[in-house]
């Protein structure tokens, strides 16, 4: 964690005489980890926030200087189904489980037809406050769980059964993601950033948390995320 503190101090040293005022971008797309692993168990073992990391993009719109929506779309895993007998089906497990199905049939994980991809969505309302090459931000919204067939689901009738039997529309809401974060630009139109994610299910939940012991909290509660933007 010094360590990272360390790199972030030295980026805000270097970035001051650049010419980065974040209170001109209005439109940012970019690129995305947050950790697996609680903000405290990071403490001392950083190399664990690559080892448990979910990736994905992101993206934020402002209407103006301080408000604006946002958005952050995770990969998490693929999860894959077998056929035993043409009537009975297993899954969704991951790969090590449904190979011991696959065997005979002479196809690898790449080729398998049978599978799903997870993914989360956040879609937040955003407060932020630019300060010369720096924005704090306050984001907040549902959480989507999210989750996409393989191409058999279209063309193996049997296949998109099981799968709606168990998904349904493929998709449910998990809660409420806050985020509180902040953005360093470098240039213009280039920031990196990072912000603690916290997920519950109500507003309520969050406050309460933060209005007790909130270093527990953050600490207990909170999940790190690394990002990289490009702005207009």
């Amino acid at each position: 964690m010094k360590k990272i503190l360390l790199i972030l101090a030295l980026i805000l040293l270097l970035s001051i005489p650049v010419f980065a005022q974040a209170q001109y971008n209005f439109l940012g797309l970019g690129f995305v980890g947050i950790s697996n692993i609680p903000l405290g168990q990071l403490a001392g073992n950083e190399s664990a926030f690559f080892d448990s990391a979910m990736w994905g993009i992101n993206g934020r719109l402002k209407f103006s200087k301080f408000f604006g929506v946002a958005f952050d779309l995770f990969y998490v895993r693929t999860l894959y189904y077998a056929n035993i007998d043409y009537e009975y089906w297993v899954g969704p497990e991951t790969w090590d489980a449904i190979s011991l199905y696959t065997e005979n049939t002479g196809l690898n994980q790449d080729s398998w037809p049978y599978y799903h991809d997870e993914f989360l969505l956040n879609m937040n309302i955003g407060i932020y406050l630019p300060l010369a090459f720096l924005q704090l931000y306050f984001e907040c919204g549902p959480v989507f769980y999210l989750t996409q067939p393989s191409d058999a689901y279209d063309t193996d009738h049997d296949f998109a059964q099981y799968y709606d039997s168990i998904y349904g529309s493929g998709g449910f809401t998990l809660g409420l993601n806050f985020k509180i974060g902040l953005d360093i630009f470098l240039t213009r139109s280039i920031s990196i950033g990072a912000y603690i994610f916290f997920l519950e299910p109500s507003f309520q939940n969050f406050i309460a948390g933060m209005q007790g012991n909130a270093s527990e909290y953050i600490m207990n509660n909170g999940y790190v995320a690394l990002e990289i933007m490009l702005w207009l």
